[in-house]
Order: structure tokens, then sequence, then C-alpha cells
């Protein structure tokens, strides 16, 4: 598990759990309720050699931090969501491409 965070009102939670043998992506996956039978997937991203993808999250936003290799050098992306809008991510941070 790389992160597990309760909804606002606690009725609920967003996780981000890690099988790399089971998914081409990272994801970050969301159950409404606690007795929802399916969770459904609010964020994704690739799953490359090595890459993580970690939750955090503070009163308002969601984050997603990644971790992977970027030209031979490892780099982090961070994305952030508003708690109220968990399919509407934005990046605020990626390497930039070499000239």
């Amino acid at each position: 598990m790389q992160g597990l965070l309760l909804h606002a009102d606690c009725r609920g939670f967003y996780y981000c759990h890690e099988v790399p043998h089971l998914s081409a992506e990272h994801t970050i996956r969301c159950r409404p309720d606690m007795e929802a039978a399916e969770d459904h997937v609010c964020f994704r991203v690739a799953r490359t050699r090595g890459s993580r993808l970690v939750l955090t999250a503070d009163y308002a936003l969601l984050g997603a931090i990644s971790i992977h290799q970027h030209e031979g050098e490892a780099v982090v992306d961070f994305w952030v969501a508003e708690r109220s809008e968990p399919e509407r991510w934005h990046c605020v941070h990626e390497p930039q491409a070499t000239v």
C-alpha cells in the first residue's frame, strides 16, 4: 500500500496499491463508501521499470507523486486534484526535456 486516505466525510477512501505484475499502470483508486462493491480508478500513470506512485493529501487536495527514470536520472512528477473533484488532476511539476 502506497497511501490510504479517508474521504472528508469518512464514508469512503482513496488508496494506491502497488501490484507490479498485474498492471501496466500505477493507479489511485476510490471507494465511494465502505459498502461499495467496486472501486474506481481516479488517477493513472504509466508503469515503467523501477517506477513508483505514492498518494498523499492535505485537508483540501489529493496528491500523486510519481517517481521514475527520465533520460537515465531519477525524477519526480507531482500531480494534484481537489478532494471535491478527484477525477480532475493537474500536473504541477514534471521534468523538463533537455535540448
